[in-house]
């Protein structure tokens, strides 16, 4: 093929889909969240690694947040049982629960 250009046309795309005076969306992090987020992931790290050096004190602990969710079980059923129940009422909106 002789003679003009035959090369095929480019197209560019914006990746930017701000104006150029724009600098982007408003950040969604913020410090607190970031240093909560990080002494959970300590403490998750530290609970792992305790339990792994310490299974028996983990069995203990495991057996005694058991007993504990047991005993505030009954206890609440026990208030019920014994009409110790107790009305609460949100204000404004007429919702009434029986605790």
């Amino acid at each position: 093929m002789e003679g003009g250009d035959h090369s095929l046309p480019v197209m560019r795309s914006n990746s930017n889909p701000f104006p150029p005076d724009h600098v982007g969306p408003a950040p969604t992090y913020s410090i607190r969240a970031t240093v909560v987020g990080t002494l959970f992931m300590a403490a998750v790290i530290m609970g792992v690694l305790f339990a792994v050096s310490n299974p028996v004190a983990t069995a203990l602990a495991g057996a005694l947040a058991l007993v504990a969710s047991a005993t505030v079980r009954r206890l609440c059923a026990v208030r019920r049982r014994e009409g110790r129940a107790r009305e609460v009422c949100v204000p404004k909106t007429g919702v009434c629960v029986e605790l």
